[in-house]
């Protein structure tokens, strides 16, 4: 029963100072709104790697190989950033653990006979031109890059040819894996944030008490430290709750991915809480 008065007391208390409490559980969505007009802008630049094995056609003087990778490089934003940073490399081996260390987004490997089947008229399957993408499928920059390029490829053949021909992409995938979005990969940290801003209210929770001159009548009180502190944790549990609610709700609002077991991610967050009020008794004393 101390342990529940202890409770009323400091929730209403929390309450009353409610722009301590929108603060506190307002803060990590804001920042996750923030965070997601950050990634919708437009300065993200995406590393490719182009192998280009393309042997043209020299008695004509034509390489259609390096007019792609000259396209590729075109490709920017309004203010004249580059999408796509194109990097040339010759080696696969090399150009694989690029991508598998997340150095680059996307490799492309263009063939040996690629201006030469570019030129053919004939549109059977068989004398298609080809271009083999490879990517990691888990690398969120993955899939931006490879539509980023292939849209390139084709305004190259519209341009270069007046015509779009039927092309053959061979996409390689080294991950496995969900794909995510860039905004996807910061929301777990900005849920961890909303329950570290949990710290404040708890140290100002017991400096409050303090200041009003009310823990001399706790102390005279037969309420023990463990019943005072254990009623208080209860109050900034619910508040960690609640930021956590509205900051994950807020992530799902605008696109966010619950992936995996939800179970552990509960259990997780209780007990980062639990830590977290830790610390914030910790620091107060």
């Amino acid at each position: 029963m101390k342990i529940l008065a202890v409770f009323s007391k400091s929730f209403k208390e929390q309450l009353r100072d409610y722009w301590v409490l929108l603060m506190t559980v307002t803060a990590a969505p804001f920042f996750v709104l923030i965070y997601w007009l950050m990634v919708g802008g437009g300065s993200t630049s995406y590393n490719v790697i182009i192998i280009n094995k393309d042997k043209g056609i020299p008695s004509k003087n034509i390489y259609y190989g390096r007019t792609l990778a000259d396209a590729l490089k075109g490709i920017k934003y309004k203010n004249g950033n580059p999408i796509l940073r194109i990097e040339n490399i010759q080696d696969i081996k090399v150009a694989e653990n690029k991508i598998k260390d997340r150095d680059a987004a996307a490799l492309f490997v263009i063939p040996e006979n690629f201006t030469s089947k570019i030129l053919l008229k004939d549109t059977a399957i068989n004398s298609k031109a080809s271009l083999t993408i490879i990517g990691d499928i888990s690398n969120p920059q993955y899939t931006v890059a490879a539509i980023l390029a292939n849209a390139g490829f084709e305004g190259f053949l519209q341009q270069t040819l007046n015509f779009i021909k039927p092309v053959e992409i061979k996409e390689e995938l080294m991950g496995q894996g969900f794909s995510k979005t860039e905004f996807e990969i910061y929301v777990p940290g900005l849920i961890i944030f909303s329950i570290i801003m949990l710290i404040y209210t708890v140290a100002m929770s017991l400096v409050r008490e303090v200041e009003n001159g009310t823990i001399k009548r706790i102390k005279l009180s037969n309420l023990s430290s463990f019943e005072y502190l254990f009623g208080v944790s209860i109050t900034q549990f619910i508040v960690a709750v609640i930021s956590v609610i509205l900051t994950l709700s807020t992530a799902m609002a605008l696109g966010f991915r619950i992936e995996g077991s939800f179970a552990t991610m509960l259990l997780i967050i209780f007990l980062l809480i639990i830590s977290v009020i830790g610390i914030g008794l910790i620091i107060v004393s």
